[in-house]
């Protein structure tokens, strides 16, 4: 499941880096343990526990504040 997972992100990035800016090809990536779940799920049948997909939610929404955060530090309101 790791190679179907690797090869579908770096394949997806490749592409949408064309396109995108790359912030959002961060926040893209950023969705990469998602992916793992659903096609682990979707193609081999695995369950994942309620304390873990909380724990994927968690490792998510941290890598999504963190860039967020980011920006609005790079991109927000200065003061002179």
């Amino acid at each position: 499941m790791g190679v179907v997972d690797v090869a579908f992100t770096l394949s997806a990035m490749i592409w949408v880096q064309q396109i995108v800016s790359g912030t959002r090809a961060a926040l893209i990536y950023a969705l990469e343990p998602m992916w793992a779940a659903l096609f682990g799920f979707a193609l081999a049948g695995d369950k994942l526990s309620l304390l873990a997909w909380i724990g994927c939610g968690f490792i998510l929404a941290g890598m999504i504040v963190g860039r967020v955060g980011k920006l609005r530090l790079l991109f927000g309101k200065r003061t002179t």
